[in-house]
């Protein structure tokens, strides 16, 4: 508990810093539903009222689900334009949520059945059938859609379209931080790194076709004149994070 406590107040919060609770978790948690499945003398907050929450959100998670997919309940409507923003279509949204709300609303009903019958082994059963295939789908369909709206690639294979041989591709930072291995790795391309406003400015003059992508928040910064030499920019995401592609060239596919 201990460890627990002292990594839960810490900034830094990582799985393997508490790899030694698994072990002892694993083995409570073991002892507590054999007890609750074999009806020991439990009392009713330890393993019956943690059961019927469970079931609830379950439900309550499917049905979330469901008015995600309809674009509209509040907080759903701006996941959902989120997720429009990153360029998952609202056709690709429904047709991954629709599984989604049938797995989760079907094991709730089943859940809370079995829990009013005290059946508590089939209600166990019920539980774990719905943790390890909401992992799987989550892993497989779900990851998959997303994974090419949080890398760089889309984006990377659209520079290069943009790029002729002899123009050149830079990155822009007015605090001298760069993550740009990803654009790397996708554009196949050297990458010059900026990260002074004279720099940029003299970057942006050269008698050639330059594509520099930096922060929003760098771009915003810029200076007036520099802006004003602009013929391209181009705001685009890349997982949480708000890009600008800007080029001295209005940008054509070559």
């Amino acid at each position: 508990m201990s460890v627990l406590i002292f990594f839960s107040l810490s900034d830094s919060k990582r799985s393997p810093y508490i790899i030694p609770l698994y072990p002892a978790a694993a083995i409570l948690v073991g002892w507590l539903i054999s007890s609750w499945i074999k009806q020991k003398n439990l009392r009713w907050f330890w393993a019956d009222l943690p059961a019927w929450i469970i079931a609830v959100v379950i439900g309550v998670a499917g049905f979330g689900v469901g008015r995600l997919s309809r674009k509209s309940l509040g907080i759903f409507g701006e996941v959902y334009a989120l997720s429009s923003g990153y360029g998952l279509e609202a056709k690709k949204i429904v047709t991954l949520m629709l599984p989604v709300v049938s797995l989760l609303g079907l094991r709730s009903g089943m859940m809370v059945f079995f829990l009013a019958t005290r059946r508590n082994r089939l209600y166990t059963i019920a539980l774990i059938l719905v943790m390890g295939i909401s992992m799987l789908y989550v892993q497989l369909p779900i990851m998959r859609a997303a994974d090419v709206f949080k890398s760089p690639r889309m984006v990377s294979e659209e520079i290069n379209s943009y790029l002729g041989p002899d123009d050149k591709f830079a990155a822009y930072s007015s605090s001298g931080s760069y993550w740009w291995d990803g654009y790397l790795f996708y554009t196949k391309r050297y990458i010059d790194l900026l990260d002074e406003s004279d720099e940029l400015r003299n970057y942006y003059r050269q008698d050639m076709r330059v594509i520099v992508i930096m922060r929003d928040r760098d771009y915003e910064r810029l200076p007036d004149d520099i802006k004003g030499e602009l013929k391209t920019a181009k705001p685009f995401r890349v997982a949480e994070k708000g890009m600008v592609m800007t080029s001295n060239e209005v940008l054509e596919k070559k």
